[in-house]
């Protein structure tokens, strides 16, 4: 476990909010940067899933297996 402070300076978060208010306002800003850059969540996800199988295991996220990967990157190109 870590404590909100410790995950900022591990480089874990970008953003510490005092409480459950500014942590929406400020999801909220990061989705609009992210909306006006067009960003592409699904690939981004992709990346992280491959990265940290394991994690994202633990927490119930499935990990797309690499003919699922290969099929979603492909269909992008």
């Amino acid at each position: 476990k870590l404590r909100a402070p410790e995950a900022r300076e591990m480089g874990v978060v970008d953003v510490v909010c005092p409480g459950a208010p500014e942590t929406a306002a400020e999801a909220l800003k990061l989705a609009e940067q992210l909306a006006a850059r067009k960003w592409d969540g699904a690939v981004y996800a992709s990346i992280r899933m491959s990265m940290f199988p394991d994690a994202c295991r633990a927490v119930g996220i499935a990990v797309e297996s690499d003919e699922e990967k290969s099929r979603h990157f492909a269909s992008r190109l």
